[in-house]
């Protein structure tokens, strides 16, 4: 643990105000933080990089004021977020799931329908559908959005053969997940 510029900072370039923090309080949340890099006052956290102020998240990015959230980037101020997967510039969310840019998201207060995929397609990994009251969301690399776009995406790009009819399938039995 060294002092730089007014803060302590470890071996994996977490850091904690020296004004706020003595170096043995500092140590302590550091052995806290477990595979994180470059988070500044964050404590009891894993696999995150760059987070701030945030306590009990796992595999989690850019994320500000957070706590028990997991793999979600650039949120800020959330809870409890830990069966949400993915999230992405979320706000004061509570247990929400799979969203984007939403604010006092409640659309996915408790935990939604979901369907995932064996590892399939070209990059040979998992496809998740999520459904709670009409919302339904695919999430498949880096495509995000309705089913319906899904299906549009995948015959645009792969067509009715290979991995196209390999994701067709996995469309029709999400269709017919959603609408029993």
């Amino acid at each position: 643990m060294e002092k730089i510029n007014n803060r302590w900072i470890d071996a994996n370039n977490n850091s904690w105000c020296a004004k706020t923090s003595t170096k043995e309080q500092a140590v302590v949340k550091s052995k806290s933080l477990v595979d994180c890099i470059s988070c500044s006052e964050c404590s009891f956290c894993i696999s995150c990089s760059s987070c701030r102020d945030c306590s009990s998240c796992r595999d989690c990015s850019s994320c500000i004021s957070c706590s028990e959230c997991s793999f979600c980037i650039s949120c800020s101020e959330c809870s409890e977020c830990r069966d949400c997967s993915f999230c992405i510039s979320c706000s004061d969310c509570i247990s929400c799931s799979d969203c984007s840019f939403c604010r006092s998201c409640r659309e996915f207060l408790s935990n939604p329908a979901r369907f995932t995929s064996a590892p399939l397609g070209l990059r040979n990994d998992q496809t998740t559908t999520y459904w709670n009251k009409g919302d339904i969301q695919v999430i498949c690399g880096c495509f995000r959005g309705e089913l319906n776009q899904f299906e549009e995406a995948v015959i645009e790009k792969y067509g009715s053969i290979g991995h196209g009819a390999t994701y067709q399938r996995y469309i029709t039995q999400c269709w017919g997940l959603i609408c029993e």
